[in-house]
C-alpha cells in the first residue's frame, strides 16, 4: 500500500481528497492536516510514501514546506494540489522539488497521479507541461550572470540562493556571519535589480 499524507485547509477539498483516496486501489490515507508546520516530523513517523500538498496554507506555504522537506528527506515524493496554474507558482513547486503538480479541478486524477510518483515518474497536465517547455526554451535566452558583475562570493551566495537555502543556512554553509550574509545578499539583489527570491529563480533558475 502507498502511504498518502494530505496536506490541505479547505474542508471541501479535504473531504473530497479523503473520499478519492479511501476508494482506490493500493492506496492508504496516513495522515491529514490543515497546515505543512509538523509535517517534517510526521513523515517518518508516518513513514509516508507520497504527499499531496496545498501552495495557499496558513502560516508557512507549501512551497516552503517542498524545500524544508527536500532538504531533509530528498526521495520524498510530493504533489502540489492547487488553484494556482500562474507561471510563479508552477516554476517555484518543480524547482522546490515537487514531483507532481494537480490542479484542483482535476481532483479524480489524484489516485492515478500518486502511483505515478511514487514510481519515480513526474505527473503535470499538458497545460502546465507546455507553459514548463516554454519556460526553459525561453531560459536559454536569459542573461548570463557574469554579466552583472559579482563578486565570487556573490556568485556563492546567488547559487546557495537558486538553491533554495535560507540566510542562515548559507552563513553556515560559507561561515559568514548572517550580517555579512545580510550585505551580500542587499548587494546581490541591487546588481542583478530584482527585489525578491521569486525574482532571483525567474531570471536564474539554472544557475
Amino acid at each position: 500500500m502507498i502511504k498518502v499524507g494530505i496536506v490541505e485547509d479547505e474542508r471541501r477539498y479535504w473531504d473530497f481528497l479523503k473520499t478519492v483516496l479511501e476508494q482506490a486501489d493500493g492506496i492508504t490515507v496516513a495522515y491529514m492536516a490543515d497546515n505543512c508546520l509538523d509535517l517534517v516530523n510526521e513523515i517518518k513517523f508516518k513513514q509516508l510514501d507520497v504527499i499531496i500538498m496545498d501552495i495557499n496554507l496558513p502560516r508557512k506555504s507549501g512551497i516552503e514546506a517542498v524545500i524544508e522537506i527536500k532538504q531533509r528527506w530528498p526521495n520524498m515524493k510530493i504533489i502540489m494540489f492547487t488553484v494556482y496554474d500562474d507561471d510563479e507558482n508552477v516554476f517555484n513547486a518543480i524547482k522546490a522539488g515537487a514531483i507532481g503538480y494537480i490542479l484542483k479541478y482535476e481532483i479524480g486524477k489524484v489516485p492515478e497521479a500518486i502511483k505515478e510518483v511514487y514510481g519515480g515518474r513526474a505527473f503535470i497536465n499538458g497545460y502546465l507541461a507546455q507553459k514548463i517547455l516554454t519556460y526553459f526554451h525561453e531560459k536559454s535566452n536569459m542573461p548570463s550572470v557574469e554579466e552583472y558583475n559579482l563578486t565570487p562570493k556573490e556568485k556563492e551566495i546567488l547559487h546557495l540562493l537558486v538553491k533554495g537555502l535560507a540566510y542562515k543556512q548559507i552563513a553556515g554553509s560559507l561561515n559568514i556571519s548572517p550580517e555579512t550574509i545580510n550585505s551580500h545578499i542587499k548587494n546581490i539583489y541591487k546588481k542583478l535589480n530584482v527585489h525578491s527570491r521569486s525574482e532571483i529563480a525567474a531570471k536564474f533558475g539554472g544557475y
